[in-house]
């Protein structure tokens, strides 16, 4: 059998940088390799004409693990509660914040409606649950419960 998930913060910071390392900014990547601003789907990105909407799956280069839109399209729900100084609280044995239902979630990655300073996998924010929005989505994990 099988269950999916929203990521944990962690995992979905691991997704999105491609292995265990501090987390780099898209335009400090991509900075190294000649481009001021990163190819994403954000409104300051060196993606060329803005959108000014989502973009299909693929548009854009996948990252080191060959996942698309880790950062720009849209911002991704988190299954951790947001606490400023989560990464202070998390242990090896409680690598997410559980919080109460009602309790503000983590949104990570960027949107297009965002600036290339947001679209990183160092950027979070916090959303309330059952809010909505075109930039705003999610992506889930699938773990083989075998």
């Amino acid at each position: 059998p099988h269950r999916v998930a929203l990521p944990t913060e962690a995992q979905w910071e691991y997704a999105c940088i491609g292995k265990r390392r501090r987390a780099e900014t898209m335009d400090q990547r991509d900075s190294l390799q000649g481009r001021p601003r990163p190819m994403a789907n954000c409104g300051t990105c060196d993606a060329g004409e803005y959108r000014g909407r989502t973009a299909p799956t693929g548009s854009y280069p996948p990252n080191r693990l060959g996942l698309y839109d880790m950062n720009g399209n849209v911002r991704e729900w988190c299954a951790d509660a947001y606490v400023k100084d989560a990464y202070t609280r998390h242990t090896m044995k409680q690598s997410w914040i559980q919080g109460n239902p009602n309790d503000a979630r983590v949104v990570r990655g960027g949107s297009w409606t965002d600036n290339a300073d947001r679209v990183s996998c160092r950027y979070r924010e916090k959303s309330l649950p059952g809010i909505t929005g075109h930039n705003l989505g999610f992506r889930l994990v699938l773990y083989d419960d075998l």
